[in-house]
């Protein structure tokens, strides 16, 4: 019989890795558990070259289950993931998934402002000439957009007030 003290351990432990990346990364808990699963069935099937699939049991224990056909007959068996080599690998792997995700969720929440015209200080600008802006497309949240040359039109270069500001 397996200690309840343990069970509620681990369960706390994987609560908090969960929390913190979701408060990390601007995730939902329940992004962030998707995120760890799809992450290791894609890199756990790619290194065992089988279909895995990773999913979380309802004390929060990661469990990864290969599947294979052998002779017409799908068979399962457990991956021991403590076993398993490469942690920085998988890891290495969930960070870039879930700041992509998160790169994602604040790009879907600014897209709803794509067709309102805002207005913004020029802060400063590179060797290259390219501009950084300060505006506030979301009112209250100050954002630093990056504006580079080729899209700053010909009419815009050619005012006083940028040629003051460029040289």
């Amino acid at each position: 019989m397996s200690c309840p003290y343990k069970y509620n351990g681990v369960k706390k432990i994987m609560q908090n890795i969960i929390n913190l990346f979701a408060k990390q990364y601007g995730l939902t808990r329940n992004e962030v558990m998707a995120e760890i699963e799809n992450v290791f069935s894609t890199v756990l099937s790619r290194w065992y070259r089988l279909e895995v699939m990773v999913f979380f049991r309802d004390d929060l224990q990661l469990e990864a289950v290969a599947y294979n056909k052998v002779n017409g007959v799908t068979m399962q068996r457990l991956v021991d993931l403590a076993a398993i080599r490469g942690p920085n690998t998988l890891k290495k792997h969930l960070q870039k998934s879930l700041t992509r995700s998160a790169v994602l969720k604040q790009t879907r929440y600014y897209k709803s402002y794509k067709k309102q015209l805002c207005w913004g200080d020029i802060i400063s600008h590179d060797s290259a000439q390219n501009i950084f802006v300060e505006t506030e497309i979301i009112p209250g949240q100050i954002v630093t957009a990056f504006c580079p040359l080729n899209r700053i039109g010909l009419h815009e270069r050619n005012l006083r007030h940028y040629r003051l500001f460029t040289n």
